[in-house]
Formats: C-alpha cells, structure tokens, sequence
C-alpha cells in the first residue's frame, strides 16, 4: 500500500491552488444549480474569502501538500478544518486532490487514512465531508473507507 505524508502548502502552493480551486468550485457550483453562471466565480471567490479570512494561517484550518514518503513526490492535496462549530468533535474536509497522473494507484486511500491518524491528534473523533453527486469515483472510496451518507439534497430543474 502507498505511505504519503502530509507537508504544509508554503505561499505558492498555496497561491496556485487557490487560484484553481475557486475556479473549479464555482463551475461545480453552476453546474449543480447553487451559483448562476453569471456571478458564480464571483460567489465562490466570497466562500473562500469566508473559509480562510487568513489565507493558509487561518486558525483551525489545514492545508496540506499530499507527499508520497517513499520517492518524496508531490502527489495532491488536502484541505480540512478542525473548528467547526456545527461539529466540534468532527473535522471537516473541503477538498482531498489527487493530481490525474497520481490516480488510481493508493494514493487516495492512503490520504483519507494518513488524514484519519492526523484528526485523532486534534482530539476529534468524526471525519464528514461533502461530495457532489456527479464525483461518482470520489463516492466509491468514500464508501470503500467506510464513510456513510448522512444527507441528501436533490432538486428538479423546472425549466
């Protein structure tokens, strides 16, 4: 099985991928219905302004470079949150990215379990996270791991 490790993101990791994520967050968020087209880069600029008013110093927010432990790659990323209020003995997860070259072959897998090892440190007993519908792949390891869906949100476009 891969072994990761997890390396805080500096400045430019950072800066790129933030650059990305708002992008990619907000034709999701079209795409789903929650944003128009319209204003949607601009909506999803605003939550992530919301989630990290500090940027990567944000308190109770983690950022990290996913690092495979053997060859020292750079192979993903992911970002949690340790202080939500609706779910203080939880972590929330924002976003787990394996890079497209690296998928497929553990690295997900190792990442949610490495991440399981870093919430019991935080003295938190619950990892929840969100994933669209349309991420039928995400859902299946989500499901491997041995997450349960707590919620579903269905809508019917009407026009």
């Amino acid at each position: 099985m891969k072994q990761v490790k997890f390396v805080e993101m500096n400045d430019k990791e950072f800066k790129d991928y933030l650059d990305s994520e708002i992008q990619s967050y907000a034709n999701d968020k079209i795409k789903v219905g929650n944003y128009p087209p319209e204003s949607g880069l601009e909506e999803a600029r605003k939550e992530f302004e919301n989630y990290l008013p500090d940027g990567r110093f944000t308190k109770g927010q983690h950022l990290f470079s996913v690092i495979d432990d053997c060859n020292g790659e750079k192979v993903g990323m992911i970002w949690f949150a340790t202080n939500m209020v609706e779910a203080p003995n939880g972590a929330f997860v924002y976003d787990i990215r394996i890079d497209d070259e690296f998928q497929g072959r553990g690295y997900g897998t190792a990442t949610l379990l490495l991440l399981e090892t870093k919430v019991k440190e935080f003295g938190k007993e619950k990892i929840l996270l969100h994933v669209f519908a349309h991420n039928v792949g995400a859902r299946k390891l989500y499901e491997k791991l041995g997450y349960v869906t707590t919620n579903i949100m269905m809508a019917k476009d009407l026009k």
